[in-house]
């Protein structure tokens, strides 16, 4: 029997053996795997390297008691941001006055804290003022907006404290509409043009409100198309013309029977009798243009009597 073949990466402990009984010499041992080792981890990924870091805003005002939030917003190699709220340190310089967790401040006493974000090498801070002062005034903006059907308009809170300092409550604020069938608000404060009509919209806070008169209307008529624009007619025949309006929201309406037709000329007449609006007559040869109005705004075609 010859020397086995062994391999000699995963040897086994018969071949071994058997190999020692043949007298095949010395069979090189060779360190197996640990099967019982894991792969090192996976790095995580550091993320692109950023060139500048900043807090927004920049700049806030709270109450004692209030809750804010700051935006940490990072700026990459060719100009585009990424918001690292989630990702950054935050602290806060006095955490008597505030206290701060991912960028949302939580204000404790009256007084000034410097809020920080740290990320990679950058660190952006911005400045809170926390006031205990009585809120005095709410002022509601813009004040008497007008809203055409299912547009929409922000609106802003902004309350005054007995020491004059000026806060942005738009988003603390309670809002409502006195008129939801005309305007809805939503908890934002944004507004809703649901009908034709006026609704005061309020913002409050415990006892203190203000409020603007939202106006509401319909899509105005801008223009009226006739069709078809040109037409030819015998003597004693007759062609149902149609008066489309254009609306300022750009939609479109069928104003056939709402219009009032005129013809330029007796060789054509036409019918305003009710079932029978823009229905046209060809009376004699010649030609007639033939309006559409309504509202004060025209749309024409031209009739054809051969």
């Amino acid at each position: 029997m010859g020397c086995p073949e062994i391999d000699m990466l995963r040897p086994c402990r018969l071949c071994l053996i058997l190999a020692v009984a043949l007298g095949c010499g010395r069979v090189p041992i060779h360190d197996q795997p640990d099967s019982g080792s894991e792969p090192p981890p996976l790095q995580p990924d550091a993320g692109t390297p950023i060139v500048a870091l900043a807090l927004n805003p920049p700049t806030d005002t709270i109450v004692v008691g209030s809750t804010d939030k700051f935006a940490a917003v990072a700026r990459l190699p060719g100009g585009a941001t990424l918001d690292v709220t989630a990702l950054a340190d935050w602290a806060s310089s006095d955490p008597e006055v505030a206290t701060v967790s991912e960028g949302a401040v939580t204000a404790l006493h009256a007084g000034k804290a410097n809020i920080s974000a740290s990320y990679q090498t950058f660190t952006a801070a911005a400045t809170l003022t926390v006031s205990t002062a009585p809120l005095q005034s709410i002022a509601v903006a813009p004040q008497g907006p007008t809203l055409a059907l299912g547009a929409t308009q922000q609106l802003t809170a902004t309350g005054t404290y007995a020491d004059g300092t000026q806060v942005d409550l738009t988003d603390g604020a309670i809002w409502t509409s006195g008129n939801p069938s005309a305007a809805t608000v939503s908890p934002s404060g944004l507004v809703t043009g649901v009908a034709a009509g006026l609704s005061p919209v309020t913002a409050s806070i415990g006892s203190v409100s203000g409020s603007t008169t939202v106006t509401v209307v319909a899509p105005t008529l801008v223009a009226v198309a006739v069709t078809p624009a040109t037409a030819t007619l015998p003597a004693g025949q007759t062609e149902q013309l149609t008066a489309t309006g254009t609306y300022s929201d750009g939609s479109g309406q069928n104003i056939t029977t709402s219009a009032i037709w005129l013809s330029s000329s007796g060789v054509v007449a036409v019918s305003n009798s009710a079932g029978s609006q823009g229905v046209v007559t060809g009376v004699s040869r010649g030609q007639a243009t033939v309006t559409a109005i309504l509202q004060g705004v025209k749309g024409t075609a031209t009739v054809t009597v051969p």
